[in-house]
């Protein structure tokens, strides 16, 4: 009994010793390399850290500190989600999302982002990194004991891993895609007579957008993309419907106070981990305070001295796909306009936790990806029906310099300037400012299609 009594005793303290190792310091003071300045960080009664700094390097570094001490295990996932690599912790059961990352290219997506941002942007997550890699350096053996149950240390993180991150909301955000396979699904299974009358809006001038047998035969590999993102969904807690955001801004003479009133509900799914952090920001040019993305420097939205903005998902029409024809003498090329045009193909590594290699063959015509190869096996695949999907999250936009005009912005002119730099997830902005202005922008990248094209 005694032996017990003590195994049990010391397996508490260890177990405990185990779970808080890791949790932040809050008070006291850290030494770190990288700081140009002393920065100051106090947090309130609900742990919420306020940052301030004497200029904007120092200020980025300690948010990618403060960011790490918090939620560097859901920072180290997402990255590694983004780059079609949980497989490498996770085993083989994550292959299939591997898989469909590697072939919509996020990590290919950031780094051409990464390659075309301002000067400006890319010293912003340099410093932030910077941030985040002090504290890899400095707590290791005190990592989250999500590290240690699965034996490996997190890599350095770099500039590129944040862009990737911001680009994965993006992709959990888009919800047009879904619509496309789901209704060209419905249309398949029941026809487009009875389709019509499940959808009854549709307008009756216009050809649906599955009118062909061959669209028809190729909607079961395209499906089999649908189940694939639905699984991944399930997997992170975010399956299911994503609710309604709610945003919205009285003017002065609608208020009691004779003040602007501003509410925002993002209404994105309760997960433990949030996908939100909130923080406050002070420096020169900088008096912010909101909700920002573990993993990404700004905040997303929030309220400064002068003004404050909400969002909610525009759920956009942003993503289109593509009956791509192929060439009947050689599987390696397709037709589009009259000419035979090479498919580009290469080949990339998934590494598997037990040593073993899985390779993938992405595909892709000047459409987009083929996204009928994520759960067809390539050599599976029923020829010669294949869809491409081009995506606006897939363009290069410069979402830190977005948030950046946006996060010190003082009027109405300044803010409009950032959300022009957004352009997506498509978000509905919302906006109030202190000398009694409101309004309202729709952020967001739109292709520019067909009259007759649904």
């Amino acid at each position: 009994v005694g032996v017990l009594i003590v195994t049990a005793i010391a397996g508490y303290f260890f177990i405990h010793y185990q779970i808080r190792k890791s949790f932040p310091e809050t008070s006291g003071t850290i030494n770190v390399a990288g700081l140009q300045q002393p920065v100051e960080i106090s947090r309130d009664e609900f742990g919420v850290p306020r940052i301030a700094a004497t200029n904007e390097h120092d200020l980025m570094f300690a948010f990618g500190y403060v960011h790490a001490q918090d939620r560097l295990w859901q920072m180290d996932m997402a990255r590694r989600i983004g780059q079609g690599r949980l497989s490498e912790l996770l085993g083989t059961v994550t292959l299939p999302f591997d898989r469909m990352f590697r072939i919509v290219g996020i990590r290919r997506i950031a780094e051409a982002v990464e390659k075309r941002i301002t000067s400006e942007s890319r010293s912003r997550l340099q410093a932030y990194s910077a941030g985040v890699n002090a504290f890899i350096e400095t707590h290791k053996g005190k990592y989250p004991v999500e590290f240690d149950l699965l034996r490996y240390d997190p890599e350095p993180w770099q500039p590129v891993h944040s862009i990737i991150i911001a680009r994965l909301m993006a992709w959990e955000l888009n919800l047009s895609w879904w619509t496309d396979l789901t209704l060209g699904g419905i249309v398949e299974r029941v026809g487009y007579d009875k389709a019509k009358q499940i959808f009854p809006t549709f307008p009756s001038n216009v050809a649906p957008i599955v009118p062909s047998a061959q669209w028809q035969k190729t909607m079961n590999a395209a499906l089999a993309f649908l189940e694939t993102a639905q699984d991944y969904c399930n997997s992170r807690g975010i399956g299911g419907m994503l609710g309604g955001s709610n945003a919205w801004v009285i003017a002065p003479q609608k208020s009691l106070s004779n003040s602007v009133i501003l509410a925002n509900d993002t209404h994105l799914q309760l997960t433990n981990p949030s996908k939100w952090y909130e923080v406050k920001l002070k420096a020169p040019g900088y008096d912010v305070m909101g909700y920002s993305v573990p993993g990404v420097p700004g905040v997303a939205a929030g309220h400064n001295a002068n003004i404050a903005w909400g969002l909610t998902n525009v759920m956009a029409d942003d993503a289109d796909f593509y009956i791509e024809k192929i060439d009947s003498t050689d599987p390696k090329r397709y037709i589009y306009d009259g000419q035979s045009l090479p498919i580009t193909s290469r080949e990339e590594e998934i590494h598997v936790r037990d040593d073993t290699t899985y390779y993938v063959i992405i595909r892709s015509t000047h459409h987009g990806p083929i996204v009928t190869d994520i759960k067809t096996m390539l050599k599976k695949a029923a020829h010669p029906f294949v869809a491409s999907m081009r995506w606006t999250g897939a363009e290069v936009s410069d979402q830190i310099e977005a948030f950046y005009k946006i996060n010190r912005a003082t009027n109405w002119g300044e803010f409009s300037a950032g959300v022009k730099e957004f352009s997506g997830p498509g978000q509905n902005f919302v906006y109030g400012d202190a000398k009694g202005n409101i309004g309202y922008w729709c952020g967001v990248k739109l292709p520019i299609r067909a009259q007759q094209n649904n």
